[in-house]
C-alpha cells in the first residue's frame, strides 16, 4: 500500500487562529453575571464562568488538536484514539500516514500540562461517506474522522474515553458542548475576549441530512436555547445525559441557514468501533467499566500514607501470586481477570512500588502495557485485596480492595479463546450455517492433528467495504496432549476440558492490504459425540489489526 506523507497541512492547522466557536444570548449572559448595558466592562466574569464549568471532570476527554477541538477515546498500546471532524483532519482520502514527529499535541485544560501525542506511527482516518455523499446527505451529515496518534507521555491522559450514543434517542433534549475558541454575545462586538476553552448548554432540536445529522436550536431570548455553536467551530462533541451517564452524541460538522449540525454518533458508532474496538458504545452495556477501576491502562492506583506502613496480599486469594515483598523494587502482582463477552480468565502483572517522602509514603499499582503484552484484545476486569500493616503490628491496620479495568490491545493478527467447555465426553467446535462465516458443520474423531481454516466475511474497518477473511482454528486440550482441529472430538485421557483457539496468520490472507483493519463477526457452535446436552453457540469478534 503506498503511504501517503502529510507535511505542511498538519503545519498549517497549528498556527491557524482561532475563530469563535460559540455565541450564547443576552439571557444567559445576564443570568452568569454579566451587563448588557456594559458588555465590554462585564463579560470577564460572565466567560469566566463558562471556562469553569468547561473544566468539570465529566468533560475530562475534551481537548484541543491545533485549533480544532477533539475527544480523546482512549489507548491502544503505545497510541491514543482521538475523535474529531473530518475537515480537521486534512486528508485527501480516507487513510492518510502522518510522519510528523511532534507535529500535533492533544492539550485539555483540566490537565496539569499537555499530552503530547503524534509521530512516527500517527494516522488518520476519515470516513469514506465523507468523499462519497449517501443520497440526501451533505458533508455536515458525513464530516467525522479518527485520528490514531502516538503518545510520547501519557502520564496525565484522561482516565478513560466516553461513552458513544448508539442507542438512546436525542431530539428535544438538553445538548451540552465544550468547545475551544472565541465566545461572543448575539452580534456584540467584545474586544480582547480570551480564546479559551468554554461550556454551553442548548438543545437538539432534530435530525438531518437522511438522519445522519443531528441540529441544535437557539432562541434569542430563551433559557433553554441559549447557546449556538459557530460555522467555525470545529470537532466538539454534543454531550447528553441518559440513565445517569455522560454520552457523545453527535460531533460539530458546521451551520446551514443558522442551524449548527453535529454528525450523529449513533449512525457512525460501528465504524468507530472497527477501527477502535476499545471505544466505550452504550450498545455494549459496559457503561461502568472503568468508571470505579482504580488500576486502568492509563491510570495508576495512587495512595498516600502518613506513616510507614508494609503490604501484604491478603488471605483468601489461591490465584494471586506475589513475586517479592510488595512495593519493593522488582515486585510484582499477578492477578487474575475476566473478559468481560468471554468469560474467559486470564493474568495480568501489576507493579508495585513505594515512593517515600519525609514522614510519608505512597503506595503505586500500576497496569503497564509492556508487562501485559500477550494479554488478548478485549475489555478485562478483577480485583486483589492487600493487607495494610504497621511496622509494630501483626494484624492488618487496613484493606485495599483494588479494582482493575483494562484493555487487552491486539498484537499484529487476531486471537480468541473461547469459555472452557468442562464435560467427559469428546466435545468439538463447528460453524453452523450462516451468511457470515464457511468452516466445518460436523465433527469426528481420530488421531490426526492440525488446525482447521474458517473464512469469514468481514470489512476493512478504514472503507467498510466487504473482505473476506481467512482464519486458522484448533480445539486445545488440557494435559500434555497436542491441538487438534476445531471439530476433532478426540479426548485427551481424562482431561475433561475444551479450549477453541481462533487466531489470524498473514500466510493464509496474501492480498490483504498492511496499514488496516479488518473486522467481523459470527458464530461458533460447540458440540459432543454422546452427549446431545452439550449444545452451545457463542459469538466470535474479530479483530484484525495490520496497522504499522
Amino acid at each position: 500500500m503506498k503511504k501517503q506523507v502529510l507535511l505542511l497541512a498538519l503545519a498549517a492547522t497549528l498556527g491557524a487562529a482561532p475563530a469563535h466557536a460559540i455565541h450564547i444570548n443576552d439571557h444567559a449572559f445576564v443570568a452568569n453575571g454579566g451587563d448588557m448595558s456594559n458588555v465590554q466592562g462585564t463579560y470577564t466574569s460572565a466567560f469566566n464562568k463558562l471556562h469553569t464549568a468547561s473544566q468539570a471532570s465529566r468533560f475530562d476527554a475534551v481537548g484541543q488538536i491545533g485549533s480544532c477541538t477533539a475527544t480523546w477515546l482512549g489507548v491502544e498500546g503505545e497510541y491514543a484514539w482521538v475523535l474529531t471532524s473530518a475537515s480537521c483532519a486534512f486528508n485527501k482520502t480516507p487513510h492518510l500516514t502522518a510522519a510528523v514527529p511532534g507535529a500535533l499535541a492533544f492539550r485539555n485544560a483540566s490537565m496539569g500540562y499537555p499530552v503530547a501525542v503524534g509521530g512516527p506511527g500517527t494516522m488518520s482516518f476519515v470516513h469514506p461517506n465523507f468523499y462519497a455523499l449517501p443520497a440526501g446527505t451533505s458533508q455536515h451529515g458525513a464530516n467525522l474522522a479518527l485520528m490514531r496518534l502516538k503518545i510520547s507521555d501519557k502520564k496525565n491522559a484522561p482516565l478513560r474515553g466516553p461513552l458513544l450514543n448508539d442507542v438512546h434517542a436525542e431530539s428535544n433534549l438538553p445538548v451540552s458542548f465544550v468547545s475551544y475558541g472565541a465566545i461572543g454575545v448575539n452580534s456584540e462586538k467584545i474586544l480582547n475576549a480570551p480564546t479559551r476553552r468554554y461550556w454551553a448548554q442548548s438543545f437538539i432540536d432534530g435530525a438531518a441530512d437522511a438522519g445522519n445529522a443531528l441540529f441544535q436550536g437557539f432562541k434569542a431570548g430563551s433559557s433553554t436555547h441559549w447557546a449556538q455553536l459557530q460555522p467555525t467551530d470545529r470537532g466538539s462533541a454534543w454531550w447528553q445525559q441518559h440513565n445517569g451517564h455522560w454520552q457523545v452524541v453527535a460531533m460539530s460538522s458546521g451551520s446551514v441557514a443558522g442551524h449548527p449540525k453535529g454528525v450523529r454518533m449513533s449512525r457512525y458508532a460501528s465504524w468507530i468501533n472497527d477501527l477502535f474496538p476499545a471505544a466505550r458504545l452504550v450498545s455494549e452495556g459496559n457503561a461502568s467499566v472503568f468508571d470505579d477501576a482504580e488500576v486502568t491502562n492509563s491510570n495508576r492506583f495512587d495512595l498516600r500514607y502518613t506513616r510507614p506502613v508494609s503490604f501484604f496480599a491478603s488471605e483468601g486469594q489461591p490465584d494471586v501470586i506475589v513475586s517479592g515483598s510488595i512495593a519493593d523494587p522488582g515486585s510484582v502482582i499477578t492477578v487474575p481477570v475476566t473478559n468481560l463477552e468471554t468469560g474467559v480468565t486470564r493474568s495480568v502483572a501489576l507493579t508495585p512500588s513505594r515512593h517515600s517522602y519525609q514522614s510519608s509514603q505512597t503506595l503505586i499499582v500500576e497496569f503497564i502495557d509492556a508487562n501485559n503484552t500477550a494479554l488478548p484484545p478485549g475489555v478485562w476486569k478483577g480485583r486483589v485485596s492487600l493487607d495494610v500493616v504497621t511496622p509494630a503490628g501483626t494484624h492488618p491496620t487496613a484493606k485495599l480492595d483494588l479494582d482493575i479495568a483494562v484493555v487487552g490491545a491486539p498484537q499484529e493478527g487476531f486471537d480468541y479463546r473461547s469459555k472452557n467447555l468442562a464435560t467427559n465426553v469428546g466435545v468439538y467446535f463447528s460453524v453452523p450455517t450462516q451468511a457470515t462465516a464457511s468452516g466445518p458443520t460436523s465433527g469426528f474423531r481420530n488421531t490426526k492433528l492440525g488446525h482447521t481454516i474458517i473464512t469469514v466475511q468481514g470489512r476493512n474497518a478504514i472503507t467498510q467495504q466487504p473482505t473476506e477473511l481467512k482464519l486458522r482454528a484448533q480445539r486445545v486440550r488440557g494435559g500434555s496432549c497436542a491441538p487438534v482441529e476445531m471439530n476433532n472430538a478426540m479426548p485427551c485421557g481424562t482431561d475433561q476440558s475444551s479450549v477453541l483457539n481462533i487466531w489470524f496468520d498473514p500466510i493464509d490472507n496474501p492480498s490483504l492490504a498492511y496499514d488496516t483493519r479488518y473486522a467481523a463477526k459470527f458464530n461458533v457452535q460447540a458440540r459432543s459425540f454422546g452427549n446431545s446436552t452439550v449444545n452451545q453457540t457463542f459469538p466470535v469478534s474479530v479483530d484484525v489489526n495490520l496497522m504499522l
